[in-house]
C-alpha cells in the first residue's frame, strides 16, 4: 500500500512537544527568543574565505507519544478496497 491517506484523531494532551534554549556562541551576533514555549537561536556571522554573511537558525526539540491510547489513525477506506460501488 504504498499510495494512502492517513488521518490522525488525538486528545492535544496525547503527545509532547519540548524545547530548550541554545546557548549563544562566543564572539559573534545572536539572539535566543522564545514564544509560545518554542525556543529559537539566531547566529549571525561572516565567512571570510567566500566573502558571504551567514544567518543560522538552530532549535533543539524533541517530542514523545505520552498517550498512545488517545490517538487513533483513521484510513480512507477507497484506498483500502472497501469503497462504495
Amino acid at each position: 500500500m504504498a499510495n494512502h491517506t492517513a488521518n490522525l484523531a488525538f486528545n492535544p494532551s496525547a503527545f509532547a512537544f519540548v524545547t530548550r534554549p541554545l546557548l549563544p556562541p562566543a564572539g559573534v551576533e545572536s539572539y535566543v527568543t522564545s514564544y509560545n514555549g518554542i525556543t529559537l537561536r539566531v547566529v549571525r556571522g561572516y565567512d571570510i574565505k567566500y566573502k558571504k554573511e551567514m544567518l543560522s537558525m538552530d532549535i533543539l526539540y524533541g517530542y514523545k507519544t505520552m498517550y498512545r491510547n488517545w490517538q487513533s489513525e483513521h484510513w480512507d477506506k477507497e484506498e483500502l478496497g472497501y469503497g462504495l460501488c
